[in-house]
C-alpha cells in the first residue's frame, strides 16, 4: 500500500503531464474515500461551473435543466467553464 502510483486529478482526464500526480496507493484510496457517498463504487465530486460550485453533477445539470449525461458533455467540451474540483 506504500507503492507509488500515478493518479489523475479529480479522477478524471487523460493520464497527461498536466492532470496526474503520484501519491501512494493508500492516499489514493483515502482521497477515493473521502468523495465516497456511502454507496460502494459510487463517489461524488464537486463540479465547478460559471453558475457556481455544485456538490455533484446530477446537482449541476439539475440547475440547468438539463440530463447529467449533458453535463458530462459540458465537462468534455468546455474545461475551462465545467471542471470537477479535485
Amino acid at each position: 500500500m506504500n507503492s507509488l502510483v500515478m493518479c489523475r486529478r479529480g479522477d478524471t482526464g487523460p493520464y497527461h503531464p498536466d492532470n496526474v500526480y503520484k501519491a501512494t496507493r493508500r492516499e489514493n484510496l483515502d482521497e477515493q474515500a473521502r468523495l465516497q457517498l456511502g454507496q460502494p463504487g459510487r463517489f461524488r465530486k464537486q463540479i465547478c461551473t460559471p453558475a457556481g460550485i455544485f456538490d455533484s453533477r446530477k446537482e449541476a445539470a439539475a440547475y440547468y435543466g438539463i440530463e447529467p449525461c449533458s453535463m458530462n458533455w459540458r465537462i468534455k467540451r468546455a474545461p475551462e467553464q465545467y471542471y470537477y474540483i479535485t
